[in-house]
């Protein structure tokens, strides 16, 4: 090629120093004649060489599809691993700032607690202090209530009893005049009875005698009837 177009150059008073080739193409497929011996052998080895092209040009395709892939497969491994790492990062820096609010939290709820507890313990001994002046106050007066009563009820005893003395010596006097009395009354009825029991002696003693007497009489009179009739 470069000798054919430095010919031509040269009867044109140029020279060529270099030459490339830019556009190369093979003869059109439809131009080989089948049932020519050495168009027939060109046009298999056109295309074998074809299929040939083609076939290393699939492999290359794919070898470089797979290698892509892989590529890719291991970019989106590596994307997930450092998405991992950061998510693991950043649940980590999470719950470390959870844990420190937890921590704050149950600080500022014992805080809260303990304030709570203190004030709860003021009004306990706020409470328990006036509940020990009512009781105290309720002490007194049940203890003044008390001397009251106690006095009122040895008032009363006092005088109940200064009642009762008199109504004792009252039925003293009355139980001496009706025993007076009683024997008074006794002493008539025993006399009346004893008036009456020698009367009735006297009676029964007269009858006794006059049956005795009537008895003898009997007898005398038998024993003079039974002397007649002997």
């Amino acid at each position: 090629v470069k000798a054919n177009a430095a010919e031509a150059l040269a009867q044109n008073g140029l020279e060529l120093e270099s030459v490339a080739i830019t556009d190369l193409d093979q003869t059109d497929l439809e131009d080989f004649n089948p049932s020519n011996r050495f168009d027939a052998e060109g046009l298999t080895r056109l295309m074998e060489d074809i299929e040939a092209k083609r076939k290393l040009r699939n492999d290359i395709e794919q070898d470089s599809m797979i290698k892509i892939r892989s590529r890719n497969l291991e970019a989106e491994r590596q994307a997930l691993e450092i998405e991992r790492e950061s998510e693991t990062a950043r649940l980590e820096q999470e719950r470390d700032i959870e844990m420190r609010r937890a921590l704050q939290r149950t600080e500022v709820a014992r805080e809260r607690a303990l304030r709570e507890t203190e004030a709860e313990q003021a009004q306990i001994t706020a409470r328990e202090a006036i509940e020990k002046a009512r009781i105290a106050n309720e002490q007194a007066i049940t203890e003044a209530r008390i001397a009251s009563e106690r006095e009122t009820r040895n008032k009363e005893i006092e005088r109940t009893r200064a009642v009762e003395e008199k109504e004792l010596l009252a039925r003293e006097e009355i139980e001496r005049v009706r025993i007076a009395n009683q024997r008074s009354v006794d002493t008539t009825r025993i006399a009346s009875e004893r008036e009456v029991r020698q009367r009735e002696i006297e009676r029964m003693r007269t009858i006794e005698e006059a049956e005795i007497a009537a008895r003898e009489a009997i007898e005398k009179a038998r024993i003079q009837q039974d002397r007649v009739v002997t």
